[in-house]
C-alpha cells in the first residue's frame, strides 16, 4: 500500500502500532501468569526487564491511538446522542461481555487449582457484580477510556479543541491532572485512571487534527532526541534493579509522550503489522482467559520450559481471539455482543477498520 498523503501514511503507522501494543499487553500477562504454570521467573530475568522497559509505553500508546482514531469521527453538537450511543455499543457492551468471560474463566481456574490469579475481587460467583463496577485486570483501560471520551465530549461541546491554541491550553491542564491524580482513590469505573489516559488521548487527537503542528519535522527532531535520552535513562534505571514503577513520574511521563509521537511518525508499516493491528480489539478483550487456561494446561502437562511457555502463550493469546472474531464475522448478534460491531467490518486492504476501535 502506498499512501497518497502524509496523514494516510500516519494512519497506516497507527494501525501498525496497534499490533505492537497488543503484543506488549499480551506478553505482560503471559509473564505474570507463568507462575501459575509452575514456572519461576526471577525478578532480574530478561522477561521482567523487557516488561519493565515498556511500562511507560504500553497503555499510553493505546490511549494515544484511541485519540488518533477518535479524530476521524469526532463528536459534534448535532450528533452527540448518536455518538454516545455508538461508543456505548462499541466500548461498553464488549466491556460487559469480556468482563463476564474473564471473571468466569478466573472462577473456573480457581475452582480447578485453588489459585487466585491476581483478581481484585474474590473469584467466586457471589462477587460477580464487582467486575462491572470495579477494574478487572486489563479491562480497566476500557472503563477509563469511556471516562476519557465523556470528558472529551464536554470539551468538544465548548469548542475547546477546535484549534491548536485551545487544544494546547486543555493539554496543559490535563498534564496538571495527570501529575496530581485528583481521583487517585476512586476505583469505581476506573475513574482514578481517567487523568492518566487523558493527556495521551489528547496527544493522539492532536497528531491527527493538528498534524502540521504536532508532527512537524523540527518538532519531531526534538522529540526524537528526548525519546533517545529518556529511553536510555529508563533502561539504565531498571537495570539497576527491579523497582516500583511510578507511571506519573517525570521520566516515565516524558518517555511515554515522546515514544508515542515517535511511533506515529516512524513506526514501520509492514503488512503483517497492519493485518495484526486490525484485530487488536479482539486480542485485547479476550486474550487473558486463553492465557489463563493455557497456564493451567501447561502445569498439568508438566511444561517447565520458560521460553516455550512464553512463546506458546503469546501465539495462542493472539491467534485464538483472531479466530473468535473471524468466526463471528457473519453473525451480527455475536459481533455486536463480543466486539460492539453493529455492522460487518470491511475486509479489503485496510479499508476503514482502523476507525472502529474508539
Amino acid at each position: 500500500m502506498t499512501p497518497t498523503t502524509d496523514i494516510d501514511s500516519i494512519s497506516v503507522r497507527a494501525q501498525a502500532a496497534r499490533s505492537l501494543v497488543c503484543l506488549l499487553v499480551v506478553l505482560v500477562h503471559v509473564v505474570n501468569t507463568a507462575v501459575n504454570a509452575g514456572i519461576r521467573i526471577e525478578d532480574n530475568s530478561l522477561y521482567v526487564y523487557f516488561m519493565d522497559l515498556f511500562l511507560p509505553i504500553r497503555m499510553p500508546l493505546f490511549a494515544c491511538l484511541a485519540g488518533f482514531v477518535y479524530a476521524y469521527k469526532p463528536m459534534t453538537l448535532s450528533d452527540w446522542r448518536s455518538f454516545a450511543g455508538k461508543k456505548i455499543l462499541r466500548l461498553g457492551l464488549p466491556l460487559v461481555v469480556a468482563s463476564s468471560v474473564t471473571f468466569a474463566s478466573l472462577v473456573a481456574i480457581a475452582r480447578l487449582t485453588g489459585a487466585q490469579y491476581g483478581i481484585d475481587a474474590r473469584p467466586d460467583l457471589l462477587s460477580f457484580w464487582r467486575v462491572y463496577i470495579y477494574p478487572l485486570h486489563h479491562l480497566w483501560f476500557l472503563q477509563a477510556l469511556l471516562g476519557v471520551i465523556a470528558v472529551v465530549m464536554v470539551l468538544e461541546a465548548f469548542h475547546t479543541l477546535s484549534n491548536f491554541r485551545r487544544w494546547l491550553v486543555v493539554f496543559v491542564l490535563s498534564l496538571v491532572a495527570f501529575a496530581t491524580s485528583p481521583l487517585a482513590g476512586v476505583a469505581i469505573f476506573s475513574l482514578r485512571d481517567v487523568s492518566f489516559l487523558l493527556p495521551f488521548f489528547l496527544l493522539g487527537l492532536a497528531a491527527n487534527r493538528f498534524q502540521a503542528m504536532v508532527l512537524a519535522p523540527k518538532t519531531m527532531r526534538a522529540v526524537g532526541c528526548i525519546f533517545v535520552t529518556t529511553a536510555i535513562l529508563h533502561a539504565i534505571g531498571i537495570s539497576v534493579g527491579h523497582m516500583e514503577f511510578d507511571r506519573t513520574a517525570l521520566l516515565a511521563a516524558v518517555l511515554g509522550f515522546s515514544t508515542v509521537l515517535c511511533i506515529l511518525r516512524w513506526m514501520p508499516t509492514t503488512q503483517p503489522f497492519i493485518w495484526l493491528g486490525s484485530y487488536s480489539y479482539s486480542i485485547y478483550l479476550y486474550h487473558f482467559p486463553v492465557i489463563a487456561f493455557f497456564a493451567y494446561a501447561a502445569e498439568k502437562l508438566g511444561l517447565r520450559s520458560t521460553p516455550i511457555f512464553v512463546l506458546l502463550s503469546l501465539v495462542l493469546g493472539v491467534l485464538l481471539p483472531i479466530a473468535l472474531e473471524a468466526a463471528t464475522r457473519n453473525n451480527q448478534t455475536a459481533r455486536l455482543l463480543l466486539l460492539g460491531q453493529y455492522r460487518k467490518p470491511q475486509t479489503a486492504a485496510m479499508g476503514n477498520r482502523h476507525i472502529e476501535f474508539a
